[in-house]
């Protein structure tokens, strides 16, 4: 599935007795538009390439009474909130957009609110004798995240090395054509090098609210290994 739009979703994932279920999407673009509930339920969505949770969205994993709206914050929890998990290399949470994993709690009760983790992470290794690795990983949040724990984490891993096989063979053709034009040099030569940034932006328009911690993170991996040599 290249494409996957999520508009309006109501999932009733949630459970009067025992742990709630959970629902799971993974295409390779994402898009959440319009009101979409869990019913306490989790709510993982993942995208191989982009996930844009869009202006006007949202994605509410509260339990309340049978009848009520979850999506108004004056109505009382009763059961705790499913946790919200969005994964892929590019996440944009843009403005007017809700992530409510909140729980309102009265008399008494003790139910607690969901967990909010947004990850993107890419990965780029390449092993040949000329290797380019880019990776890029990014988390674009304009609108707003409420819940227990709320992580962003983008990361990337880029490798380029000159090893294996194929780079073997390569240097073989080179060094069998210099032979073939009577090139006095013995040239071994390999090029390699990575790329790739992890970037969290949040847009002046974006509102963290978390019962328990914030975390956000930004980690970038590159390395890039080669070896140059000419005899003669």
């Amino acid at each position: 599935m290249n494409q996957l739009t999520l508009n309006s979703m109501n999932f009733d994932a949630g459970s009067d007795a025992g742990k709630a279920g959970r629902v799971f999407v993974d295409p390779a673009n994402a898009v959440v538009s319009g009101i979409n509930l869990t019913g306490g339920g989790d709510f993982d969505l993942a995208g191989d390439n982009t996930l844009t949770v869009a202006a006007g969205a949202v994605i509410n994993t509260r339990k309340v009474a049978s009848g009520s709206s979850a999506t108004d914050a004056s109505v009382s929890s009763t059961g705790n909130s499913g946790s919200i998990t969005l994964k892929a290399p590019a996440i944009t949470v843009v403005a007017d957009s809700l992530l409510d994993a909140s729980v309102v709690n009265s008399a008494g009760s003790t139910f607690t609110a969901g967990d909010i983790t947004l990850t993107a992470e890419k990965t780029s290794n390449w092993v040949t004798l000329v290797g380019l690795a880019n990776a890029n990983a990014s988390i674009d949040v304009a609108g707003t995240l409420k819940g227990g724990n709320v992580t962003l984490a983008a990361s990337i891993e880029s490798s380029a090395m000159y090893d294996g096989v194929s780079a073997v063979l390569t240097q073989k053709a080179i060094s069998l054509v210099l032979d073939k034009l009577g090139s006095p040099l013995a040239l071994s030569l390999a090029y390699v090098e990575a790329k790739g940034d992890a970037t969290v932006t949040l847009r002046p328009t974006a509102v963290i609210m978390a019962s328990k911690d914030i975390s956000i993170t930004a980690m970038a991996d590159r390395s890039a290994g080669a070896d140059l040599q000419v005899e003669g």
